[in-house]
Order: structure tokens, then sequence, then C-alpha cells
């Protein structure tokens, strides 16, 4: 892992100077005054990091306003100041100052021609909804890779191309983070890249002055509601992504790759009038949908039909919501006219960190870690694997604080319902008070019975709250008999977990293999 600050330096990043006309095509501006032969040799949103030569994007925060850090700029050597309030316009004309509708925009759209627009030079594929974006992105790397073409990724466990692996600290980063990331994989020779796009990144114009070639629709369901507010906001967010970005890229022979299963892909395909679109799902009306599926713990076996033929295949993966995302990267090879066999073996075998990451054992159960933290990705989860179990399901999860508190007592009801036994515990808290997250939860669970710890591990049915998430983990693998499944949900790759402000070093692949290690001993 690397330090995006320690990506080598190259041509395709930007010369030491740019000249302020350089930086300013395809801006709305509302004023522009003071001189305009300043050099600039640096941008930022952030006054502690202006030095002279600097362009200072004033961007109106939750928590604070860039605009009363204007001054601070200016006395740190700022060239010029971007702004959207006119409120804050320095009174020194001799400032060169551009007032913008927005300024979250204007940096993203001055960082892309910052760094010499890298887009234009990259296949870009945007991949967005509430679930499934992450794993698309695993997968498609790995068909790319099969065609031995050099590609990349950005997506929520870090950004990552060739031999370079950036920690993401979010789904789609900062536009100053991911302008400089795309131009270092031009440099590096990077030809395709795809990005998970949050409707967070959407709704802060982090993908502005992004040209896209393909923009892929999993799936919407609820979350995010504390941010959104409705799921109409929801929507209208990732909308952005299809009729926006992609309807207004540069790029030639652009294509919607649609979820056809989900009524929101439904909605927007037919509202979809500018681009071509191609559609997957499980009904013979999808461009890409399945004619034979096996579905078993082991994985899938699949036979597809494709616009360029029928496709059969073997996964590892298991699950419906797992068929869904294997028909979905399907649909983009064919886009991006990725030869047959490659997906194939591309499909064949992959690892996903977090995402129904097997934990092996000798112990007869199956111990699977999922980042599921959403209603629909604990239901889908829970449903794909309730054919398979041939014991009992027993599901440990929580819930995020300071998040969406409307989905806890709906995942309660989703636990109860598809889990045999369940151990509610902590997830990242943060700054709730975790027993008040944990009896929202519960107020979900109207039928199985309330359990002691003393009583859980002969229990048939039932569930417990366990708030330390490592011992809730040891707990429901202790008590696991052969033929069970241990469904470890929430937290998925994060290598963390979130208490207060602080990240507490916890895995939860880590503490499980510690549980089976344990009672592998125990059994001698």
């Amino acid at each position: 892992m690397v330090h995006l600050s320690l990506l080598k330096e190259d041509p395709m990043l930007p010369p030491p100077t740019w000249s302020i006309h350089s930086l300013l095509p395809g801006l709305p501006i509302i004023m522009k005054r003071g001189p305009e032969n300043v050099p600039i040799t640096r941008i930022t949103h952030n006054s502690k990091e202006v030095v002279p030569g600097t362009l200072f994007v004033a961007i109106r925060g939750y928590a604070t306003d860039g605009h009363t850090f204007i001054p601070e700029a200016i006395r740190r050597g700022a060239s010029c100041i971007v702004l959207e309030d006119p409120s804050y316009i320095p009174p020194d004309p001799s400032i060169l100052t551009i007032q913008v509708p927005s300024s979250r925009q204007a940096m993203a759209l001055i960082a892309s021609n910052y760094y010499q627009n890298p887009t234009r030079h990259l296949t870009l594929i945007g991949i967005t909804g509430t679930n499934g974006k992450t794993t698309l992105t695993y997968l498609l790397e790995s068909i790319v890779n099969r065609s031995h073409i050099p590609n990349g990724v950005i997506g929520t466990i870090n950004y990552r191309f060739g031999t370079t692996s950036i920690e993401a600290k979010t789904t789609t980063p900062d536009p100053l983070v991911l302008q400089k990331t795309l131009s270092a994989m031009v440099a590096s020779g990077i030809r395709v890249v795809s990005m998970e796009v949050s409707s967070h990144a959407l709704s802060l114009h982090r993908v502005d002055g992004c040209h896209f070639d393909i923009a892929v629709w999993t799936n919407l369901s609820r979350d995010h509601l504390d941010f959104h507010r409705t799921m109409e906001d929801y929507f209208k967010a990732k909308e952005t992504l299809f009729t926006h970005h992609l309807a207004f890229s540069q790029k030639n022979n652009k294509r919607a790759v649609i979820n056809l299963d989900d009524p929101y892909g439904k909605r927007l395909k037919d509202a979809l009038t500018d681009v071509p679109v191609l559609t997957y799902g499980t009904t013979i009306e999808a461009d890409v949908h399945p004619i034979n599926v096996e579905l078993n713990t082991s994985g899938t076996t699949l036979s597809a039909e494709t616009p360029g033929g029928k496709l059969s295949l073997y996964s590892n993966l298991i699950g419906y919501h797992n068929l869904m995302n294997v028909l979905a990267v399907i649909a983009i090879g064919v886009s991006l006219d990725v030869p047959a066999n490659a997906i194939i073996e591309g499909l064949k075998s992959i690892v996903i960190p977090g995402r129904l990451q097997r934990v092996e054992n000798s112990l007869g159960i199956d111990v699977l870690i999922d980042y599921a933290h959403t209603p629909d990705a604990l239901e889908n989860v829970l449903q794909s694997i309730k054919p398979l179990v041939r014991g009992r399901i027993i599901t440990v999860f929580g819930c995020g604080g300071d998040r969406d508190r409307g989905k806890r007592p709906l995942m309660g009801a989703i636990a109860e319902r598809l889990s045999d036994l369940v151990i509610l515990t902590n997830d990242n808290p943060r700054t709730e008070d975790p027993d008040i997250i944990l009896n929202e939860i519960e107020s979900g669970i109207s039928i199985l019975p309330p359990l002691e710890e003393s009583d859980f591990s002969s229990a048939i049915k039932g569930y417990l709250k366990m708030p330390d998430r490592k011992n809730a983990i040891h707990l429901a693998i202790h008590i696991a008999s052969p033929g069970d499944i241990v469904l470890i949900a929430g937290k998925g790759h994060e290598p963390y977990q979130i208490i207060g402000t602080t990240r507490i070093p916890l895995s939860d692949a880590d503490v499980a293999k510690e549980a089976v290690r344990e009672k592998a001993r125990a059994r001698g």
C-alpha cells in the first residue's frame, strides 16, 4: 500500500505552472475580476496547503464554510480565489477572483483541466447502485486482465493499478485525488479503468470532468437516507451518472448497462433516449439472461444468452445476488468486446475481500464474511445461502452509528426471518451509544426469543445482544455444528472498527480465522 503523495510525477502530471486560461475550459463563470496573467502552481480547497501561486477554491462544507478561510489563503499567497458566495469577494482588486455557481463543480472541472483531462485517454466504466459495485470492479478487473489489457480500479477497498495500491478513504475520491490518480494511471500505460461511483460523489460533483464510456446500474434499495432524505432523491442522484455524465461524455460508442430485474433500473432504461442501452437480468426480455443456472455452496454454473451468442461458464461466487453480478460483468464484457474465453476464465476463480468471503476450515461449517450493511444487501445474502444450508444459519451483524437509523429495525426483521440464531453486535458505532443502536435493531425482531449467553449454545432459535464484535464472532463459531452457516455481515473487508472518532484495528476475517483455529484445537 502506498500513499497517494508517493505517486511518481511524470510527463502526464502537470508541469510546474499553468496559466489560468488553461484551467477554466468548461467552467461556468458568473464573474471574473483581477489580473489574469498570474501563474498557477497548485490547486486546493484547504487553506493550510496554500503557498504562493495557489488557486484556492472556497467550498461550503457541512461543518465549516471554506469561504471564511479566504483571508488566510490570501495571506499565504494565493494567486486566485474561486468562490460561489459573492459576499466573500476580496476587497483587493489585485487578487484574481472568479465567482461560479458551484464551488464543488468548479473544483472538479479545474482539477480535470489541471491534470490534462486524463479520462479522455482512458476507457472509463462507471458503476453505480446500492449493492454490487465493489464485486463488479473485481470481476471486471479479472476479465480485462485475461484480455491482457492494462487496467485499474477506483473503489471502496482501494485505488489500484499495476503495482500501485492506495487505501481508499471514500468510495469515489475527492476530485483532486481522483484526477491525480487517473493521470498517474494514464502515465503508467493503463487503458481501462472501472470506477465505483457513489451517490455522494454524484451529488457532490466529484466526477464532474470525467468522460465515461460505459455507465452501469446494479440496483437501488434503502441506504444513505441520512444524506439523501428520500428514495426519490437517492434515485435522482444516481440517475445523473447516465442522464448527465454519460449523456454529455465526449466519448464515442457510449453505452448504459442496466439491471432489468431492478424496478429503478427499468425506470432508468425507459428514461434514457440519448445513449444505447444493454440490459441484463433473469428474464428473457434482458439482452443478457441465463438459460440454465445451478447454484450451490461451491459456486455457480451458468449458461447465458448474450448479443454475441451463448456463453457457458462456472464461477466460484455463490448466491442469487452474485448471479446478478456475473450477468452484469458479462454485459459489460460484451460492451467492451472482451473475448468470450477471457470472460469465462476471468470469472472462474476469484476472491473478493469481504464479499461472501469464505473462511476455510475443517470443521464442517461454512463461515462467510460479507459487507452487507443495508436491508436489501442483508436480505439478498441470506436468501442466497438459505436454500444451500444443511443445518442452521447463524447471523452476526450490527448497524453503523451516525447513519440512517430507519434501516435498523428493517435489518433486525430480515435477520430474524431468514436466520435461526442471530447475534446483534457493534458495527461501527461511531459517536452514537452502541446500546441504542442495538435496541433499535432489536425493535424489528418480534418472533425470535431473546436469549442469555448461557442458553445460546444449545438453542435452536433465538437472538442475543453482544456488543463486543470479537466476542460475538467467537461465540457464533463456537456454537456452530457441521452443516451450519455462520454469516458475519456488515463490515466485510474493513480492517478496523470506528468507536467514537477512533479507528481500532479489527478484521472480521482475522477474528473468524482465530475462532476457527481455537475450535479446531479444542476438538483435538
